[in-house]
């Protein structure tokens, strides 16, 4: 829901991550998604309802609750929602969205970043401290750049530890193709080509990037890798992108 405190998700960009990745030969996987639609008032009824009542008074799901609130009023009267087209389909009797079966491991804050300042700013502002992302910003060739990163990552004692005290040049890279894949993947996606507008992610390293990429790293997993080029295993559970224990 594309809407004041929540996260600012945009739900049919889920049914192009599987073409576009294939089209980019991207070594990320997004699994296929499978077009669902259901009577707004039934969705209402069945799903709406009991995500307001699972996520009310949760301060670790206030985003997910303004959504959910949002999408109650929306499926009552589509009108109040301004990209109608986002939700419903054209006879604005049923909202749509995608089904998805996801595999793999969730990157940690070595990916994800700590999310020690919180939710919403303060997790984007620690997702630009990642070693990665910081790399991926250096202007410097790309071994110096690698180190840049992991020496000034390594600065915060979360990100240190979720690295288990250091990683290879060689995984870095791999996290930086990560990182730039699933951003491109998921910026395409997201291109409102119904009405040939904005992006929900903006290029560039910006903070907007930064956020709108922290909040997208969603769904995604790698191709398997031949074991010659296996990584280390310092990839943890606790964020949100996925990957092979393998890599």
């Amino acid at each position: 829901m594309n809407a004041k405190g929540t996260s600012g998700t945009f739900s049919t960009a889920s049914l192009l991550y599987y073409h576009l990745t294939r089209y980019l030969d991207a070594s990320i996987r997004a699994p296929v998604s499978v077009y669902r639609s259901i009577d707004r008032k039934a969705h209402e009824q069945r799903v709406t309802r009991r995500g307001l009542d699972l996520s009310a008074g949760k301060k670790s799901l206030a985003m997910n609750h303004a959504a959910w609130q949002e999408l109650d009023q929306v499926e009552k009267n589509p009108d109040a929602y301004a990209e109608t087209d986002e939700l419903f389909t054209a006879d604005r009797i049923r909202i749509y969205g995608v089904l998805l079966h996801v595999h793999g491991k969730r990157y940690g804050p070595e990916l994800n970043g700590t999310r020690k300042s919180g939710w919403g700013e303060g997790q984007n502002r620690d997702f630009q401290e990642t070693a990665p992302f910081l790399a991926l910003r250096s202007e410097k060739p790309l071994e110096e750049a690698i180190a840049e990163g992991l020496a000034k990552a390594e600065r915060d004692r979360r990100s240190k530890k979720a690295m288990k005290g250091g990683v290879s040049k060689e995984q870095m890279a791999y996290w930086m193709q990560d990182l730039t894949e699933i951003t491109l993947s998921t910026t395409s996606s997201a291109s409102r080509t119904a009405s040939g507008t904005s992006t929900s992610c903006p290029t560039g390293t910006g903070s907007r990037t930064a956020r709108c990429a922290a909040r997208r790293r969603t769904a995604t997993t790698r191709r398997p890798r031949p074991p010659a080029r296996a990584r280390s295993s310092s990839a943890g559970p606790g964020s949100t992108t996925t990957t092979p224990a393998a890599r």
